[in-house]
């Protein structure tokens, strides 16, 4: 009996310290940079949703502070007419990125990127989408696979594209599963939520309000994150969407929210308990459990 007990007490601690460090593990979240090694994101669970706040928050001047931070002289030739385009210039900007696609840059992915950035903040979206389109055949794999995504914002822009983002995700049958097909292409769920940050994470910096299309993203973004990552996740990036929502996106925004809180208001106590009291609680019943049975076998 008294093996018992400390074979039982050793397990219980071991569990206990596993789990400890298994949580402790979990909060690390990796970075990683865009191609041309400029900007950072993490696309990991906790940064990369709870990040968007960051960048509605962020100015340009502050998420670009690398290209406003230092003498224009001191930047490559790319830097500073994007430095140019950052500032409203995009004229200028423009013709001198395309002098650089015209000369040593050409080819290059950069440029083709930046060439659709320029064009899509000065409000040439049909040149805007050329330029994007033509950064994903240089590189495809840039902006992690995102800018499809991209290119689907612009399609909406110009009328293309008629349905929202989050009417094209579809449930894979028989499972808490989304997929949405563009251009024939076929994406899956782990997909579409790294392009949806990626690519509102870079928007919101621009943007601010007033977007029924960033509202529709966040939206869909939710829509994932709220069966993969919580519902209090999801809940705050639906609270993100109200401001940038119409009035009828903003209603109905507002009734998933509240949707949401009732089931986070309902949920059993017990599943609020971080992972690690959950797990100790659940050992430790089993071990008076087995105590007992010890002891009622003892007593017949």
């Amino acid at each position: 009996m008294v093996f018992l007990n400390f074979l039982f007490f050793r397990v219980f601690v071991l569990f206990v310290f596993l789990i400890g460090a298994i949580e402790v593990g979990a909060c690390a979240w990796v970075s990683g940079t865009t191609v041309d090694g400029v900007y950072s994101h993490e696309l990991g669970g906790r940064s990369g949703v709870d990040g968007l706040m960051g960048a509605y928050e962020d100015g340009v001047r502050d998420r670009f502070a690398r290209v406003f931070d230092v003498e224009v002289g001191a930047l490559s030739a790319e830097d500073a007419a994007m430095r140019l385009v950052l500032e409203g210039e995009y004229e200028k900007g423009i013709a001198d990125l395309l002098e650089i696609e015209n000369g040593e840059g050409k080819k290059r992915y950069t440029v083709a990127s930046n060439l659709g950035t320029a064009y899509e903040l000065s409000g040439d979206f049909v040149n805007a989408r050329k330029w994007i389109a033509e950064g994903i055949k240089r590189d495809e794999e840039s902006h992690y696979g995102s800018e499809w995504l991209h290119l689907f914002i612009l399609d909406s822009k110009l009328g293309v594209v008629k349905e929202r983002f989050s009417d094209l995700m579809v449930n894979v049958e028989g499972e808490e599963w989304y997929q949405v097909t563009f251009e024939g292409k076929k994406y899956e769920m782990h997909e579409l939520r790294r392009a949806l940050i990626y690519q509102l994470n870079e928007r919101m910096v621009f943007v601010k309000g007033d977007s029924p299309i960033v509202a529709d993203l966040l939206l869909s973004l939710s829509m994932i994150v709220a069966e993969r990552s919580g519902l209090e996740r999801a809940v705050k990036l639906l609270e993100l969407a109200e401001k940038y929502g119409d009035v009828d996106q903003v209603k109905f925004l507002r009734e998933r929210r509240a949707g949401y809180e009732e089931k986070i208001a309902g949920v059993w106590w017990f599943a609020k308990l971080p992972l690690m009291f959950q797990v100790t609680g659940v050992i430790f019943g089993l071990y008076v459990l087995v105590k007992l049975g010890l002891w009622w076998r003892k007593r017949g």
